[in-house]
């Protein structure tokens, strides 16, 4: 796991140098997930020096200033907290940074093309989980610039450890352009959970391949392309929905600070509906409703939301890295 990831920063992009004893890594985020997971061990093997904000309250000026301060080169920014953090550079006029390595998850087409704008080339957006050893898949910016429809993408994978696949529902390998669920095989993801061999079963396909249960397609060149997870996609009564997808249209609105899509209704006829968080400065409104509404309009007719709800905060896990999507079903399906 470790080497796998010291090979994802090695290899982070034209000119930029391997780890070294003149790094800095900075933890904002809990250290029991991928900031530590996938940082730092790497650094600290290289002599890096790390740096731990306090991850109890999330700032993201405090964050800024830390990052100039401390000269920080390596960081992990899940993608909801990297709006308010760009949101923050552009209210300073720009940022004085020696940032070479942000990896991103839970990133979008569009928070990775801003980012480029304002700090530079310095991002990787990865796809994984921790059965995986962290980065399975990533995307580098140079690799947007060969073929810009890659943005869209989660790349390839993240080192030579790692095979990535497409199968069925029965374990069928799938070809390029089919949309199934993403299996992984490497050293990092045989094992087991502890004391749950039901769920340690129901994890591999034959031949060690392990399911994350997550669904996407791969393309001709081996770029992953993320559906969501295969337990939360919406069965409306056009088709199925994947809430990822939705969520990333909707985000495209420069008044949402946060989304989530769930489904509600019974299965077959569920009405797919999307709770917004806006940014500090934006009020709800039924104007703004059918802003964000025609802000999907190049999705299919069933994945567009059939309702748009405006809420103060959203159920989230991993320091507001990731909505609880179960939670919030519950949540608004409890409303009257």
């Amino acid at each position: 796991m470790i080497n796998h990831n010291l090979h994802h920063f090695d290899t982070f992009g034209p000119g930029v140098p391997p780890v070294g004893e003149d790094d800095v890594n900075l933890h904002f985020h809990p250290i029991q997930w991928a900031s530590g997971f996938q940082t730092l061990y790497p650094y600290f093997l290289r002599g890096a020096r790390s740096v731990l904000l306090d991850d109890e309250a999330f700032d993201p000026d405090l964050l800024l200033e830390t990052i100039t301060a401390e000269a920080v080169t390596g960081i992990f920014m899940p993608g909801p907290l990297l709006t308010p953090v760009l949101d923050a550079v552009e209210r300073r006029g720009g940022l004085e940074h020696r940032l070479q390595r942000m990896v991103v998850f839970f990133g979008t087409a569009e928070l990775l093309e801003r980012t480029t704008k304002l700090l530079g080339p310095v991002w990787a957006h990865g796809f994984g989980s921790t059965e995986q050893g962290a980065i399975t898949t990533r995307l580098l910016p140079s690799e947007v610039g060969e073929r810009r429809e890659r943005l869209q993408s989660v790349g390839r994978p993240g080192g030579p450890f790692f095979e990535v696949a497409i199968f069925d529902d029965n374990g069928k390998r799938l070809g390029a352009g089919q949309v199934g669920e993403i299996v992984v095989r490497s050293a990092m993801s045989i094992g087991e959970y502890w004391g749950l061999p039901g769920k340690t079963r129901e994890a591999f396909f034959p031949g060690d391949w392990f399911r994350p249960f997550d669904v996407g397609y791969l393309d001709g060149d081996g770029f992953l392309y993320y559906a969501d997870r295969a337990g939360d996609k919406i069965a409306a009564a056009g088709g199925v929905v994947f809430p990822h997808l939705v969520e990333t249209a909707v985000l495209r609105h420069e008044a949402v600070a946060s989304c989530g899509v769930v489904g509600l209704g019974e299965p077959g006829e569920q009405q797919v509906v999307a709770a917004v968080v806006l940014k500090a400065d934006r009020t709800g409104s039924t104007e703004l409703v059918e802003e964000i509404m025609a802000g999907t309009a190049d999705l299919a007719g069933h994945e567009q939301p059939s309702k748009v709800m405006f809420v103060d905060e959203l159920p989230t896990v991993l320091g507001g890295a990731k909505v609880q999507r179960q939670a919030l079903r519950e949540r608004l399906a409890a409303q009257p």
